[in-house]
């Protein structure tokens, strides 16, 4: 059964407060938003996505949205190939 996807505005829509390593995985146009930048949000210490994401229309608007709060990792040789990088 599919995860139903929370999608949300910004970063002040969503409480972290409870996750001990949010991480936000950034895809270049996935199946299931194929117009669309997808960042969506993981629980890093358990490799689990949640069901919140947010959209965007352009990798620089994402990137916008990320730069300066959270630390840029590019995607691993190994990863999915809509996988651009992951902000810590």
């Amino acid at each position: 059964m599919s995860q139903t996807i929370w999608i949300v505005e910004s970063l002040a829509d969503i409480d972290l407060s409870d996750m001990k390593l949010p991480m936000f995985t950034l895809y270049d146009h996935p199946k299931d938003f194929p117009t669309k930048i997808v960042a969506r949000l993981w629980e890093g210490t358990v490799s689990r996505p949640t069901n919140a994401a947010l959209l965007f229309d352009t990798l620089e608007q994402a990137r916008e949205m990320f730069e300066g709060r959270y630390a840029w990792l590019e995607r691993g040789p190994a990863d999915d190939p809509c996988i651009i990088g992951v902000y810590l």
